[in-house]
C-alpha cells in the first residue's frame, strides 16, 4: 500500500463523495446520515496518512511516496504526485482537520449538507519565489495588489496581524479582487461538485507569501465558511515555523 499512499488518499475523498451523492439520491434518504459517512471516510483517511509518518525523516527537500506513470501516452501525459518534508505533514494536518471541521459543524450545518460535507475547500497562501504548489487546482495572483513588505513597519508582520489587515483593508483594489474572487468561487463551487470532486485547492500567491497571499486566504474564508468546509493553509509562514 506504501507505493500507492498518495493515490489512496487521493481516492478516498472521491470515493466519499461519490458515497455521499448516490445515497443522496436514494428513497428516504436523511441528511442526518450523509454527516456519518462523510466523518467515517474523513476519519479513514487521517488514519491512512498516519502512514506518511514512516517517511517523515530526513530534510525538507526532494520527494517522498513519488508515483509517476504514463496516463494518457498519445498526449504526453503523466500522472504524477509526491510529497516533499513540508508538504507531508500539510497533508497530514489537512486529513486531521478535515473530521475535525466535520464534528465542530455538526448541529451547526442545517441547509445545503450534501454539498457541504461533499467538498472540501483549502485555500493555500504561497510565495512565487519558492514556486507553484503542486496541488492547486486553481492559482490565483495578488503580486499586483499593494505590497506591505515595503513599509518598514509593518514588513516583520504578517497578513494575520491587525496593522497588515488594516493597511490592505484600506485599499479599494483589495476589496475589489475579494469581491470578485469571491463570487468566482460561489459560482462555480456547485458545479464543481457535480463533477463529483471531493476537495479543491486554490492557490493565492504573492512574492514573499507573507502578506497580501495570507490576508486574501484568510478573509475568502470568512466569507466562504458558512456553505462550505475550508480549510486554510500558508505555506510561506509553515516553513517559517516549521513542520
Amino acid at each position: 500500500m506504501q507505493n500507492y499512499l498518495l493515490t489512496v488518499l487521493i481516492l478516498l475523498p472521491v470515493i466519499g463523495a461519490a458515497t455521499t451523492l448516490v445515497y443522496g439520491l436514494t428513497p428516504g434518504a436523511r441528511e442526518s446520515h450523509q454527516r456519518w459517512i462523510a466523518l467515517g471516510f474523513t476519519t479513514l483517511a487521517f488514519l491512512v496518512s498516519l502512514l506518511l509518518l514512516k517517511g517523515a525523516g530526513g530534510g525538507v527537500g526532494g520527494f517522498r511516496f513519488e508515483e509517476n506513470y504514463s496516463w494518457i501516452g498519445f498526449l504526453g501525459a503523466r500522472y504524477h504526485v509526491g510529497v516533499d518534508g513540508i508538504s507531508l505533514w500539510l497533508v497530514m494536518l489537512t486529513t486531521l482537520l478535515m473530521p475535525i471541521s466535520i464534528l465542530s459543524s455538526w448541529t451547526a450545518i442545517t441547509r445545503r449538507q450534501p454539498t457541504y460535507y461533499v467538498l472540501m475547500l483549502l485555500l493555500e497562501s504561497f510565495s512565487y519565489k519558492e514556486g507553484i504548489p503542486l496541488d492547486a487546482d486553481w492559482v490565483l495572483d495578488a503580486r499586483m495588489l499593494p505590497n506591505p513588505h515595503y513599509d518598514p513597519q509593518l514588513r516583520p508582520l504578517t497578513g494575520k496581524d491587525a496593522p497588515v489587515v488594516e493597511y490592505l483593508k484600506a485599499d479599494a483594489n483589495v476589496a475589489r479582487w475579494l469581491e470578485e474572487v469571491g463570487g468566482l468561487l460561489k459560482r462555480w463551487l456547485p458545479e464543481i461538485v457535480r463533477e463529483n470532486r471531493s476537495h479543491v485547492t486554490v492557490a493565492i500567491g504573492c512574492t514573499g507569501g507573507r502578506h497580501r497571499s495570507v490576508y486574501l486566504a484568510e478573509a475568502l474564508a470568512r466569507a466562504l465558511q458558512g456553505d462550505w468546509r475550508v480549510l486554510v493553509r500558508h505555506r510561506a509562514l509553515s516553513r517559517q515555523d516549521g513542520p
